[in-house]
């Protein structure tokens, strides 16, 4: 393993989106003066897209409800 080197507060960095499984991934890859990668950010945005998978599903469940009662 080798030693921990600090960042420089400025270095260059690039950001992109990704899907993978269907999910949708932002990635932030930070790099080192000689462009080797020095950190990795890797966000998901699974939370939001589980509640709008949620919130069509209980909608649909209502409707089939209504259908059925009404």
């Amino acid at each position: 393993m080798t030693a921990h080197k600090r960042l420089p507060s400025r270095r260059h960095a690039e950001t992109f989106e990704l899907t993978v499984g269907g999910l949708r991934y932002v990635c932030t890859v930070g790099r080192l003066v000689d462009g080797r990668i020095g950190e990795l950010f890797l966000s998901n945005h699974k939370i939001k897209q589980r509640r709008r998978y949620e919130r069509a599903r209980r909608g649909r469940l209502q409707a089939l409800h209504h259908h059925r009662v009404g």
